[in-house]
Formats: C-alpha cells, sequence, structure tokens
C-alpha cells in the first residue's frame, strides 16, 4: 500500500499563457499514457485547455467551477461530486471565481458507466455530505 497526499499543501503553483491561479499534483501514471492529476484551483483561476490530445475527465472534489465548451459552445457548472469527460479533440476552459479542488483524469479513452451520466430524475436536488443546498441546474447555454 502506498499512501498518497493531495493537499493544497502538496501542491506546485503551475502558471503559464493559459493557466493562472493553479496547483497541481501529478498523483498516478498508468499505462498507455493515462494520468491522474489533483488540480487546485484557487480564487479566480483560469485554465484554458487548447483541443486536448486526449479524453479527460474532470471530477470537483470540493468548491466550484465552470466548465466552458469550445465547441459546440455551452458551460456546465461543476460542484462537489459532479464532473464532465471531455472528449478528445475538444478545448475548453475551467474557471472557479471562489477556488475549486478537481481530479483530472486523461486517458487514451474514458468509457463513462451508464450508472454515472447525469439525468434529471437521478440528479435534481441531491446534495454533496455538508453542503446544505442543491446545486443549481448545471447545464445552460452561455453564448448566442
Amino acid at each position: 500500500m502506498k499512501v498518497i497526499h493531495f493537499t493544497e499543501g502538496a501542491a506546485e503553483l503551475f502558471e503559464s499563457s493559459q493557466v493562472t491561479l493553479t496547483k497541481f499534483i501529478p498523483l498516478l501514471q498508468g499505462t498507455a499514457d493515462t494520468y491522474v492529476t489533483c488540480l487546485h484551483l484557487l480564487p479566480g483561476a483560469s485554465l484554458v485547455e487548447l483541443p486536448t490530445a486526449q479524453e479527460c475527465a474532470l471530477l470537483i472534489v470540493s468548491g466550484s467551477a465552470t466548465l466552458l465548451n469550445q465547441e459546440p459552445r455551452f458551460s456546465v457548472d461543476l460542484y462537489p461530486g459532479v464532473g464532465v469527460v471531455v472528449e478528445e479533440g475538444d478545448g475548453y476552459v475551467l474557471q472557479s471565481p471562489e477556488g475549486a479542488i478537481a481530479i483530472a483524469v486523461n486517458a487514451e479513452r474514458l468509457n463513462v458507466s451508464k450508472e454515472a451520466v447525469s439525468k434529471p430524475h437521478r440528479v435534481m436536488g441531491q446534495i454533496w455530505p455538508g453542503d446544505t443546498a442543491a446545486a443549481p441546474n448545471n447545464i445552460h447555454h452561455i453564448f448566442k
């Protein structure tokens, strides 16, 4: 057994022209270019991912973030217990005005189980332990 830590103190600041106010910790590297990373999005963080070379799952552990999809243009509000899979070749922007912790899983192919796919009858009114209010409707169009 190996114990890993992905607390903010273990994270290193990563800043570039396309990433601001973000700390990261590489957690796991699997076979065939599979990676698991923890992202600490500080308040006001922005991460611009140009079209991806792999599929990427972004899973929110704490806080909140908004993913802005490039094509087709839409946004998804992400809260604890909510994630999104970005397909290979899609570009996106991940923003967190108030900060968040996210787990990113990158792999050549990610198969989402049918049990994990959000459907209104399964997610309406659901809350993460410790939260007092349900997240708002999490998919809406932002570009006209």
